[in-house]
């Protein structure tokens, strides 16, 4: 899908096709960062969400100035791993967050 696609670039005649048309797309969302943005954006088009403002909001999901920690959670990893805890970090997050 192209970023500026527009609005009404797909024409569905009901909500169960815009549902499944949806769920289609989610399958592949997690399989590359193109597929994750497509899948999103298409979900925003369908909901009827401005095309300007969605591909605002997608970019911005990548954007790691926009998310903030508790203030506790470095003094919290810190005094773990100060006491031999091993800590790993699980995450659903969309973007491969691997240095």
């Amino acid at each position: 899908m192209e970023a500026a696609r527009g609005l009404n670039a797909y024409i569905v005649e009901t909500p169960e096709k815009a549902l499944a048309m949806a769920v289609e797309s989610d399958k592949r969302c997690d399989l590359s960062p193109e597929n994750h943005r497509e899948t999103k954006l298409l979900i925003c088009e369908l909901a009827g969400i401005d095309t300007e403002l969605a591909v605002e909001l997608e970019r911005s999901y990548g954007d790691f100035d926009t998310y903030r920690a508790y203030p506790e959670v470095v003094d919290v990893f810190t005094t773990l791993a100060s006491s031999g805890v091993k800590i790993a970090i699980i995450s659903d997050f969309h973007i491969d967050l691997r240095p």
